[in-house]
């Protein structure tokens, strides 16, 4: 599928939320809904977890404060940039100038 791409300056961003801030800031602006449960986000536009499915949203960065360093990270190439899952849930995650954020979904099982 085509991926949805959204450019968001930062000096638009209000709050201290990381990902969940710029979230915000989409859904009111650029109507892109969005559902959380504690740090993860359960679901994104037409991105759902699907916990019977195996299937999960997964976030992947450019931040490398935020790149998932255990055995378990996966990569993602996105524009010919290797993104890095990331190791914090989306509300820890930082957000930064030039920043790419990549939400996806992963499937187990």
């Amino acid at each position: 599928e085509t991926p949805l791409e959204y450019t968001v300056s930062l000096d638009k961003i209000e709050g201290s939320k990381g990902v969940v801030s710029v979230l915000e800031y989409l859904n009111t602006e650029k109507g892109l809904a969005f559902e959380m449960s504690g740090t993860m986000i359960d679901k994104v536009g037409a991105l759902t977890n699907d916990y019977a499915e195996g299937k999960y949203i997964y976030i992947y960065t450019s931040v490398a404060a935020d790149i998932d360093v255990s055995e378990y990270a996966t990569t993602v190439e996105y524009e010919g940039q290797t993104l890095t899952s990331s190791g914090v849930g989306a509300s820890d995650m930082h957000i930064e100038g030039g920043a790419i954020i990549y939400i996806g979904a992963i499937s187990f099982g």
